[in-house]
């Protein structure tokens, strides 16, 4: 995005400003690439080269610190006395591949070029990614523990389903008895992703709190959603159906486990801001009520921020979809407070570090959030009925919070929300606010 900013005199007079951001280190690497493309001769100064060692002796010898340690060696060798490498394959990540494609199709677009070219130009046609010349299709495999060695199988079918010192295979498991009677001796598959769609293994995964499990559905979620994703790489386009599926038994399963899974909420936490907001917008939505709890001011940025965007400039149908995916979200962190209540009354269960005052830090945060941005979307829409509902349908469960749930959190509708409903001549409107109020 560098060449197609404008007036870079002035872009440059911030230097000092962008380098003092560098002790941030997940900026760092961003921040390196901006100054790598910014330093003139005059930008290298004494003050700035030791500040870079010392960054390089803390952080480790970090490419984007060496790259603009060699470009400043370049310019004045004499105050540059470390070793550097003298050759690197990449010091920055492709991080602006996206936008050129995105600028250079609107331009072909607008322009009436062919769809052939524009594909060439997407990075769509060929060649293909590695993955997707090896497996066409994102499919789920099937549950298998061993189907390398059939003599193997063979004598499980006859011998090992008899005997209880020998692993029980998954081949043989198809009644919730046998998951009982069978339970401390299951031989987990190979392949992770076919417990996802197994009703019976997300059973042993809730009653059997095995760490191995969840680390290993993990990392194959996390890889598997970062790869798949339709509009984090801009060649899985085509498959956006496929993907749309897979989404949807994550959120079936997360369901069923009544917990979100780390994995995908890392991965809403890195695509969210590169969203459309159309691509897939019901499973995204749905996966976002299913987010763990935890430190909001840690949500904040990553979900927060680029949700408000969207919503702000989105539709009327978007801010409702956000709405109850996030009074979803909400209903979720309550009802895990009282499972972890029963878990906690287990001393065999190891509570999760989430104390009393953190989750009503992180709920109270959420509905401050939701209050915001229903004034400010009641302004955009005109105080829109439709709208209105689903707020006052959020403020409702707000109510539960303290009249269900008997947690010591109270909290009414901004002014923003309170009186554009008191005084409308909505009657649906006017009785969802009575009822909060009578129920308060």
């Amino acid at each position: 995005m560098f060449d197609f900013i404008d007036h870079k005199e002035k872009l440059h007079a911030l230097y000092g400003f962008f380098f003092c951001s560098l002790q941030d280190e997940k900026l760092c690497p961003y921040v390196c690439h901006l100054l790598y493309l910014l330093t003139r001769r005059e930008s290298v100064k004494p003050f700035r080269v030791r500040r870079l060692v010392d960054l390089q002796a803390k952080m480790g010898m970090q490419p984007h610190l060496q790259a603009l340690l060699s470009l400043y060696k370049l310019f004045c060798p004499e105050l540059v006395s470390i070793t550097l490498p003298a050759k690197m394959k990449t010091y920055f990540k492709n991080s602006e591949s996206l936008w050129k494609a995105a600028i250079n199709t609107i331009r072909r677009r607008n322009q009436g070029t062919s769809p052939t070219s524009q594909q060439l130009i997407l990075g769509t046609g060929h060649p293909q990614s590695r993955k997707r010349k090896w497996n066409t299709q994102l499919i789920l495999p099937a549950c298998s523990t061993d189907t390398n060695n059939p003599a193997r199988s063979k004598e499980i079918n006859h011998v090992d389903i008899l005997s209880h010192s020998e692993s029980f295979p998954v081949e043989q498991l198809h009644t919730f008895s046998q998951l009982l009677q069978n339970i401390h001796r299951l031989e987990f598959p190979s392949q992770m992703g076919s417990v996802l769609r197994n009703s019976l293994l997300l059973h042993y995964i809730n009653c059997v709190k095995d760490e191995s499990i969840y680390l290993r559905l993990y990392y194959w979620m996390g890889q598997t959603l970062q790869e798949e994703c339709t509009w984090y790489k801009l060649d899985n386009q085509q498959y956006e159906e496929e993907f749309k599926d897979f989404l949807d038994i994550v959120y079936k399963t997360e369901c069923f486990l009544q917990a979100g899974f780390s994995s995908c909420e890392e991965f809403l936490y890195k695509s969210l801001p590169l969203w459309d907001g159309f691509c897939c917008r019901s499973q995204i939505l749905r996966l976002v009520s299913w987010i763990p709890l935890s430190s909001f001011s840690e949500m904040k940025p990553h979900l927060c921020e680029p949700l408000a965007q969207l919503f702000f400039t989105s539709s009327l149908y978007f801010k409702c979809s956000v709405l109850e995916s996030l009074k979803e979200l909400l209903q979720n962190w309550l009802n895990w407070h009282v499972m972890q209540l029963d878990i906690e009354s287990d001393p065999k269960i190891s509570p999760l570090n989430t104390t009393l005052s953190g989750l009503l830090n992180s709920v109270a945060e959420l509905i401050h959030f939701v209050g915001w941005i229903s004034t400010v979307a009641l302004r955009l829409e005109n105080n829109a009925t439709f709208l209105m509902y689903f707020i006052l349908d959020f403020y409702e469960t707000v109510c539960d919070v303290y009249l269900k749930y008997n947690l010591p959190l109270l909290v009414m509708p901004p002014p923003g929300v309170f009186y554009p409903a008191l005084l409308s001549m909505d009657s649906v409107s006017l009785n969802q606010l009575c009822y909060i109020m009578y129920r308060y």
